[in-house]
């Protein structure tokens, strides 16, 4: 079982999502990742080695025509689209930056992709560049790029998904990112009170999102991941300069996207992660916990544009490797005690209670108080939905409370094949163990369509696919 863990101890963004899973992988696959991106209007992506405070990192950059970088998260046009836009946002940028990039910001960034990967990190992470990307953005975001934007200069959701579609990349890495982007539109649409097809991104934001969050999904779906577990996620505090003033950090769309996973502050006074970082972590993770194990496999960094002189500016990743084939994850375990509702009731609620995705349910009998014979209620759910769950309780039952506690389950890993039976093809489920098939089991419904297709005693059926599922296991 291949596990990514992310540690983004100094926040993310998505040019160090990027930068962090395209470490992972090899410079030929690195390369090709580039070259099934969508249009980006003569726009194109590198990704460079360097150093942040000692730390070799990789460096991901999205470049201008004139290639020069890119170098802000993604702006929404909030206007009528005349958008002259002298952006008052001040990005005076602040960057101290020793390197000469210059960052023209004329953002006239027409990201022609033409792919000039320019992939100076020869994944020896020797890292000689010192991008030290000071990106201070002291984000007064003084743009005073003058976006003369209309329609024609910015992208709505619609589009920019269908521009994703259509590219040459995997299927499943096309799913990602369209997730991915999802999040993000939805999360612009509600901050600013519009619907999501009304949301349109300026030219030169969607194209770096759009690159940012291609990438990472691509080089996602490349690592053949299984299961995907961070740390808590480290937003920055104080203020940001933005369209409609002064706001504070997480900046609206980033603290809407977080929403449900765990945060901390992290150790700057700063903006440390953007909203297309808050949805690639949204969609690729639901697991928030610093319990992992695992062998690991390999190592990267991902470079944030900003230096600090307190740490290294880097989002890292992990690929861990588990020959346990147990699957690790968090799970809510829900309990009330009633003495006062019918059977029926209860049953209706059982019901409710799995439609509605609950992992498991049961009733066990118990003596409460005054001697009265009752039922003690248990849910399992995942750890998200435990809101939902004690929500249902309260309102279903005639509990008047409930108790919630968080526990650690292992699961097998789980596949299904088909073997012969005397009824034809027969789906079982095996539980593998180290790689190793150990339990394999046939599924109740399966069974009962047996039964009745062909007026067998259920008893009967139960016991030739039990001898059926022992006869594979033997054989392997």
């Amino acid at each position: 079982m291949r596990t990514l863990f992310i540690d983004p101890f100094s926040g993310l963004a998505g040019d160090m999502f990027s930068a962090a899973l395209l470490g992972l992988l090899d410079k030929e696959k690195q390369e090709e990742i580039f070259t099934y991106l969508p249009d980006l209007n003569n726009y194109s992506c590198t990704l460079e080695s360097t150093i942040k405070n000692g730390i070799s990192a990789y460096s991901f950059k999205v470049l201008d025509p004139h290639k020069n970088e890119f170098v802000d998260d993604i702006h929404i046009d909030h206007h009528s689209h005349d958008h002259s836009h002298d952006h008052s946002h001040d990005h005076s940028h602040d960057h101290s930056h020793d390197h000469s990039h210059d960052h023209s910001h004329d953002h006239s960034h027409d990201h022609s992709h033409d792919h000039s990967h320019d992939h100076s990190h020869d994944h020896s992470h020797d890292h000689s560049h010192d991008h030290s990307h000071d990106h201070s953005h002291d984000h007064s975001h003084d743009h005073s790029h003058d976006h003369s934007h209309d329609h024609d200069d910015s992208r709505t959701p619609k589009k920019i998904i269908a521009q994703i579609q259509a590219s040459n990349m995997p299927e499943g890495a096309k799913q990602v990112a369209v997730e991915a982007f999802t999040h993000l539109a939805e999360a612009e649409a509600s901050i600013h009170g519009k619907t999501f097809d009304s949301v349109h991104f300026h030219e030169v934001g969607a194209i770096d999102a759009i690159a940012d969050i291609c990438v990472a999904s691509a080089a996602f779906y490349e690592l053949k991941i299984d299961t995907v577990c961070s740390s808590p996620v480290a937003v920055g505090s104080g203020t940001r300069k933005m369209a409609h003033g002064i706001l504070p950090i997480p900046a609206p769309a980033t603290s809407l996207l977080l929403k449900g996973i765990p945060i901390f502050a992290g150790p700057a006074k700063f903006e440390l992660t953007t909203p297309t970082g808050a949805a690639l972590i949204k969609t690729f993770c639901s697991n928030f916990t610093s319990d992992f194990d695992g062998e690991i496999k390999d190592i990267s960094y991902g470079a944030g544009k900003k230096t600090f002189a307190s740490h290294a500016n880097v989002l890292k990743v992990m690929l861990l490797e588990n020959e346990n084939n147990a699957q690790s994850d968090k799970v809510s375990v829900l309990t009330t005690n009633i003495d006062d509702m019918s059977p029926e009731v209860l049953g209706h609620f059982f019901e409710t209670a799995i439609s509605q995705g609950a992992l498991d349910v049961c009733f066990m009998p118990i003596q409460m108080k005054k001697m009265r014979p009752g039922i003690q209620v248990q849910i399992i759910c995942k750890t998200e939905e435990q809101n939902k769950f004690s929500d249902l309780i309260l309102k279903e039952t005639s509990s008047f409370g409930l108790r919630i506690r968080e526990e650690q389950r292992l699961i097998l890993e789980r596949q299904f094949v088909s073997i012969e039976s005397p009824w034809g093809k027969l789906k079982i489920k095996l539980g593998l163990h180290k790689g190793k098939a150990i339990k394999a089991s046939v599924e109740f419904e399966d069974m009962k369509a047996i039964s009745l297709q062909h007026d067998l005693a259920l008893i009967d059926v139960d016991r030739k696919c039990q001898a059926l599922c022992q006869g594979y296991l033997d054989q392997l």
